[in-house]
């Protein structure tokens, strides 16, 4: 995925981010500025290598999963913005993972607002 932040106004991070300025959210390396929360797993754990960066962009994968077990992911960048333009690039390969819901096909995941995943609790499915 390609991600992109366009900040139009002043935020708590506008020592970090220029205001007025596209600013890309993944340095197209790895996930360091992000954190992971995977239902039945503590926040941080990247059970399965589920998020995972090839070829410079993040990919999700479940091929370490087995079944899925209801282990809905979420990958938060760790700064928090406040009015934003989000752009990104993503793209679907492969067939739905066994035991994923049927909603979940094609589902980009792409979640604008939630809480701070470091409030939730292992056993919180969703934000």
């Amino acid at each position: 995925m390609a991600l992109f932040v366009l900040l139009s106004t002043n935020l708590s991070a506008q020592d970090r981010f220029p205001v007025g300025k596209w600013v890309s959210l993944f340095n197209g390396v790895d996930t360091k500025d992000w954190t992971v929360k995977i239902h039945h797993h503590e926040t941080g754990v990247n059970f399965g290598n589920t998020f995972r960066v090839a070829d410079s962009s993040v990919q999700v994968r479940y091929d370490q999963y087995g079944d899925f077990n209801d282990q809905f992911g979420h990958l938060y960048f760790n700064q928090p913005f406040s009015y934003y333009h989000l752009r990104l690039q993503y793209r679907f390969v492969g067939e739905l993972q066994r035991g994923a819901p049927s909603y979940t096909l094609r589902n980009s995941g792409v979640m604008f607002h939630s809480q701070d995943p470091r409030t939730m609790p292992k056993e919180q499915d969703w934000p």
